[in-house]
């Protein structure tokens, strides 16, 4: 749901996001689209077979119904006055018909006027200005999932377990906005609510109930929101700016996944000749609900960063760089992960012929104390990705290594490891209540995935992907696996999928798993 709700949240926070795909012949999002539907809208068959259902709410519903075939009231009686006293069947009527009306999918969108047909309600000025046109609707979407997992090294888990995430868009104008939302079946370490057995230690229940707010913020930009600083839009002074608790997200989510109390400044368009045309400054400042490279929260830490982002001639590159203060608390065992921390990321996007490809550094520093929470290392990640031709079929390929222990500046317990963008043998089930087949998590190894994603139609997709890691400081921690993910859409809303993975460990040990997932969005 990451993804979804990243989308959801509005200009400020796609800014706040990695690289942004401008140009067409530059810039796409390369190997990974296929993992999240939020990443992939061009080709993720959820959100094409979602589409149509969303149509029925924009634009004219009496043109949408009657068809192009339609003819206006006015247009029939002149037809009919040049066609004399011919009463042939083609003639046309000149009793004008009552308007077709066409019912509007309400499971998504609220009663607003601004939503549905007929004029936009004039608003009020608010008093800074700006004119206000208040609109509500909620979204959000439901997933149930169960399988069976076994690495080969730990005893097998089942599973069942289902979460929901629950959000609310209180729209000001188009660019000003309170967004609230909830995940009342994820709490802690839990993604979801249910069930897990363990074999050789029973079945325990995950109690992911939670009736605290997961998100709420507020987003603007200054010009729109203070009309008078810049009456003639000549002084550059919007600024587009976000503050609360909000999904905070960069260096495609390896740097920073979390969801932070936070204000964000970010500055858009800011050209300089002969380089740019389109560069991007973000600056942040985190105060607190930071979870650290560990998953876990750390109550004394807070954020600060800048995060570029600059549109070339054929490349766009990301320099990135954020700083967590911390107390080096220790955790309830009393043993002390990791102070304060220091994080540097850069990348460039660009495609070579036909080949889309992403570089990736990004290195973390302790300065106070390492340990799980913060460590010394470096990740070095390469994407390459080609659309087979004559198809929209997709092959991807990429490569990782790390040195030393790289951690994540701030990471949620949703996003699994930092090498979850390597492939799907590295991302954890979204609701399940088991880890990756393949860990995600950035300490002395080395690997890559390979993979080959199927588009049959809009509705449904197949992907399959050889993937593993071995290790540089002796741990013999060496796997390889492969697996297949089949996405199907069943409704205009509801999809379901299906994965199923083998592992091979350097010990002997073998793994193997499957599970099932249906998600209902609205």
């Amino acid at each position: 749901m990451r993804g979804c709700l990243l989308l959801a949240c509005g200009s400020v926070l796609v800014q706040m996001g990695g690289t942004a795909a401008r140009a067409a012949d530059t810039t796409l999002d390369l190997p990974l689209l296929a993992f999240a539907s939020a990443v992939a809208p061009a080709t993720d068959p959820y959100l094409l077979a979602f589409a149509p259902a969303n149509l029925a709410a924009v634009g004219d519903p009496n043109r949408l119904a009657s068809g192009a075939g339609d003819v206006s009231t006015a247009d029939a009686s002149s037809q009919a006055s040049s066609s004399g006293d011919d009463q042939s069947k083609s003639r046309l009527s000149e009793s004008p018909k009552p308007p077709v009306t066409q019912a509007r999918d309400k499971s998504r969108l609220s009663e607003s006027p601004k939503l549905g047909p007929g004029n936009i309600i004039s608003g009020f000025k608010s008093p800074t200005g700006a004119v206000w046109q208040p609109a509500f609707w909620g979204f959000g979407d439901f997933i149930a999932t169960a399988g069976y997992a076994n690495n080969g090294v730990n005893p097998g888990q089942s599973y069942i377990s289902s979460r929901a995430d629950l959000f609310g868009n209180l729209q000001l104008t188009p660019t000003e906005r309170v967004v609230v939302g909830f995940t009342p079946l994820s709490l802690g370490s839990a993604r979801g609510t249910g069930f897990l057995h363990t074999d050789g230690d029973g079945t325990q229940f995950y109690n992911g109930l939670d009736a605290n707010v997961r998100t709420l913020f507020f987003e603007g930009d200054t010009r729109q929101l203070f009309p008078g600083i810049d009456p003639d839009d000549r002084l550059g002074r919007d600024y587009g700016f976000a503050v609360g608790r909000q999904p905070i997200f960069f260096q495609e989510g390896i740097m920073i996944d979390d969801n932070i109390q936070a204000l964000g400044i970010t500055k858009d368009t800011i050209q300089i000749p002969g380089i740019t045309q389109d560069m991007r400054i973000t600056g942040v400042y985190g105060w607190a609900d930071i979870r650290r490279g560990n998953n876990l929260v750390d109550p004394t830490a807070y954020l600060l960063g800048i995060f570029t982002e600059t549109d070339l001639r054929k490349s766009v590159v990301t320099f990135d760089f954020s700083y967590i203060g911390s107390d080096n608390p220790p955790d309830i065992s009393g043993v002390r992960q990791g102070g304060s921390g220091v994080y540097f990321g850069a990348s460039a996007t660009q495609r070579f012929g036909d080949i889309n490809t992403a570089f990736r550094v990004n290195t973390s520093t302790a300065l106070d104390g390492t340990g799980t929470a913060v460590d010394n290392g470096a990740l070095l990640l390469g994407e390459f990705s080609r659309t087979v031709t004559g198809s929209t079929d997709l092959v991807y390929a990429n490569v990782f290594e790390t040195i030393g222990h790289y951690t994540s500046a701030a990471r949620s317990t949703d996003a699994g490891g930092p090498l979850e963008r390597v492939g799907i043998m590295f991302t954890p089930p979204a609701a399940g209540l088991v880890g990756s087949p393949i860990s995600g998590y950035a300490d002395h190894v080395y690997g890559g995935a390979l993979g080959y994603q199927m588009f049959f139609g809009p509705r449904k997709q197949l992907t399959l992907e050889l993937a593993g890691e071995n290790d540089t400081n002796g741990s013999k921690q060496g796997v390889v696996g492969i697996e297949g993910q089949y996405l199907q859409a069943i409704t205009s809303r509801t999809s379901i999928q299906f994965n199923a993975f083998l592992l091979d460990g350097e010990s002997g040990h073998v793994g193997s798993g499957v599970s099932v997932e249906s998600r209902t969005r609205w």
